[in-house]
């Protein structure tokens, strides 16, 4: 496989990327999708239904979302001039995230405190904040801070120490997490290897720089491909097979499964080829998705939806957009 590393000098002062663009609204699309039918897809009373189907048959592409994010963020980071400079980079980078972590954390405990026996203490507040955050989607805000603090060791190997590196590292964070779980369900016994930080995630960032990056050829992006496809399938028969009128356990919502990165780095892999191989096509959806993918929400976690942004991506996360019971109703 040919690498074919950016050559601007400054991915931020490049002109805008179309591919990133359509990548960035398909994963607000798929994440808004996952979390409008998950009520209908978790629920017992559907199971069988028509609509239940049509989550179910969407269910792999939607999980998609969030690691697509990741791969987005690995892709421009790893490029940014700043990350060489690691102390103007967390300058730069910690305060925005910190500053709303810390806000928002006080915030949800004072909302989650029930009225009638209001007590609120420092106490409270540093456990949450430095455990897992008072709410469970903050958990996206802690692997972040995560992947900050590593990001400019991956920058200086993506530079300077060459791909076989970032390749490595590609391996320590996903074999724990991804490939790991499927090796125990052969042994007779369970296997444990430490798990770095950030996790399986991580792998997402590394694995979005080295595919926005090398020019695929074609065999090599067939391969993709097949992997996204038969990726798909297995999370599809899984859960379909694990699905019965007394639960709906749905096994492929781990965010670390093998099937997730196959379909993401096909999915990734494909817009970027297919823009980039119809200047036409590009040239014709780059204002509306430019427009669009400007219009992600700003950060607020107070709401349904949120919104990790800075100036070259956003991570967004929406409530259902439309009735469920228009789901319910198939």
């Amino acid at each position: 496989m040919s690498t074919a590393p950016i050559s601007s000098p400054s991915i931020l002062t490049a002109p805008r990327l179309v591919f990133l663009d359509a990548l960035r609204v398909l994963a607000i699309l798929l994440v808004i999708i996952l979390h409008a039918m998950a009520p209908v897809l978790v629920d017992t009373k559907h199971l069988g239904h028509p609509g239940w189907y049509l989550c179910l048959l969407q269910n792999p592409f939607n999980r998609a979302g969030v690691p697509l994010f990741f791969m987005i963020s690995g892709f421009l980071l790893l490029q940014d001039p700043a990350i060489h400079t690691p102390l103007s980079f967390y300058r730069r980078r910690l305060p925005r995230l910190l500053l709303p972590l810390a806000v928002w954390n006080g915030i949800y405990l004072l909302l989650r405190t029930h009225p009638d026996s209001f007590r609120f203490g420092l106490a409270d507040y540093f456990r949450t904040l430095l455990t897992t955050g008072s709410c469970y989607h903050m958990w996206f805000l802690y692997t972040i801070l995560g992947i900050y603090l590593v990001a400019p060791v991956l920058g200086f190997l993506a530079q300077h120490g060459g791909r076989s590196y970032l390749m490595i590292l590609l391996a320590v964070a996903v074999f724990p997490t991804s490939i790991l779980p499927l090796i125990n369900c052969i042994l007779p016994f369970q296997a444990v290897v430490y798990t770095p930080m950030a996790e399986g995630l991580l792998g997402y960032f590394i694995l979005g720089f080295l595919l926005g990056t090398t020019e695929v050829p074609r065999p090599a992006r067939m391969a993709v491909y097949l992997a996204g496809g038969a990726g798909y399938f297995m999370d599809l028969v899984t859960d379909l097979a694990t699905s019965t009128a007394q639960s709906i356990p749905l096994p492929s919502q781990s965010g670390y499964r093998l099937s997730h990165y196959f379909v993401a780095a096909a999915l990734f892999l494909w817009v970027r080829t297919f823009l980039q191989t119809h200047p036409r096509t590009e040239q014709a959806v780059a204002r509306p998705l430019a427009h669009l993918s400007r219009r992600c929400p700003s950060a607020s976690f107070g709401s349904t939806s949120y919104c990790w942004s800075s100036p070259t991506g956003c991570w967004a996360q929406a409530g259902p957009p439309f009735p469920i019971s228009a789901l319910k109703s198939l």
